[in-house]
């Protein structure tokens, strides 16, 4: 798709399409003031999450949303673009869908829904509307030839779900915002080593690309903190993910995402060349979802394996039960024949006893290591159940 912050590479009708079907998906949320996930939507809220959603980052209030893209004539509405309501300063949006529809989080006691646009325009005025993306005919570029580093920051913040102040943080903790920073073999404005790149789907020579790198960079650091939470994922990306990890390294990191959040520090007013950069990304999107499939499939796979040990214990698990049970039935047995036999006979009853003592001890024998092998199969079926969780 190659989508860049705010702008779109690719088919814009064919992505204004997605748009608006990802949007219509949320018919039946509530609204909630101030709510941006599925938990609860207002209506700005509702569309930055669902461009969110494809890569395309937007900001936050209906107002601000008005300021972006392209504007675009009421009569030539296409899915996907945004429609405003209730003045110049735009109180309300929503997403048009097509076929003189729209889609929003409309007030307080309603929920996300499908309204027509003139019924919506009508009630409250209409006041423009602005295409986030172009169709693959335009005449214009929607993909920038230029994008700041704050720009970059944010949509990959926006991308993988991280804050853009702990990106900030990282970059300048690992090379000072400089794009040809090279320590070793890491590179680049988050030091990409070779292999952390090529797992990411980013050429090990296009490490020094600052799109590239932050966007490689920060879906790295996003899968180690989906796995090991934020301040665990932050030491691992210092040290790798098998490497312990780097405290020092993380409140370092803190502290900088600290100062960058309450405006104390600022990102670089630098640009970057980004022209050529959405082939390259749309092929790490591609690899990426490629390699979810795989992890997914792996997931069942490794689930089938702790199914069958599940089975395999519980079944032996019974036997042993119903053996133990065989056995203490048998030791009353001979208890009540050792005491019949010394009430005629002390001589056969002694007999009796070391015969039916050693027969017992036997049986014990078989029943240990039984028991040992039930405990070597229940760590294989916690074993299992831990590779599962990692």
């Amino acid at each position: 798709m190659g989508a860049l912050g705010g702008y779109a590479s690719g088919a814009g009708s064919q992505l204004g399409e997605e748009v608006a079907q990802l949007a219509e998906q949320y018919q039946g949320v509530p609204y909630v003031r101030g709510g941006a996930d599925p938990s609860g939507f207002d209506c700005s809220g509702l569309v930055q999450y669902v461009y969110s959603q494809l890569g395309i980052s937007l900001p936050r209030t209906s107002e601000e949303q008005f300021t972006v893209g392209t504007p675009v004539d009421k009569d030539n509405l296409q899915p996907g673009d945004l429609v405003f309501f209730e003045g110049s300063s735009p109180g309300h949006v929503a997403i048009y869908t097509g076929g003189g529809d729209i889609v929003a989080a409309t007030h307080s006691g309603s929920d996300v829904k499908v309204e027509s646009l003139d019924d919506v325009a009508n009630a409250d005025g209409y006041s423009g509307a602005r295409r986030i993306v172009s169709g693959g005919s335009s005449s214009e570029s929607s993909v920038p030839s230029e994008m700041t580093y704050k720009e970059i920051v944010d949509a990959a913040g926006s991308k993988y779900g991280v804050d853009p102040n702990l990106i900030a943080a990282v970059i300048e903790q690992e090379s000072s915002w400089e794009a040809d920073q090279k320590t070793g073999g890491a590179v680049g404005l988050m030091q990409l080593e070779p292999e952390t790149a090529e797992s990411m789907g980013l050429p090990r020579d296009q490490r020094t690309d600052p799109l590239k790198n932050v966007m490689a960079g920060t879906q790295y650091l996003a899968g180690l903190i989906n796995k090991y939470g934020e301040e665990k994922g932050v030491t691992l990306y210092n040290t790798g993910e098998y490497g312990g990890g780097n405290y020092g390294y993380a409140n370092s990191v803190e502290s900088k995402k600290s100062a960058y959040a309450s405006g104390s520090k600022s990102i670089p007013n630098s640009s970057a060349d980004v022209s050529g950069d959405t082939d390259v990304l749309s092929e790490m999107d591609d690899l990426n979802s490629k390699t979810a499939d795989y992890q997914k499939q792996l997931i069942d796979a490794q689930s089938k394996v702790f199914d069958t040990y599940t089975r395999i214990y519980n079944s032996q698990l019974d036997e042993f039960k119903l053996q133990i049970d065989n056995y203490t039935k048998l030791q009353e047995y001979n208890k009540n024949q050792y005491d019949l036999l010394r009430e005629t006979d002390f001589t056969s009853a002694d007999k009796y006893a070391k015969a039916e003592w050693q027969d017992e001890n036997d049986i014990y024998g078989v029943l240990t290591k039984k028991k040992h092998l039930l405990k070597t199969n229940r760590n294989k079926m916690f074993m299992t159940k831990l590779l599962l969780l990692k």
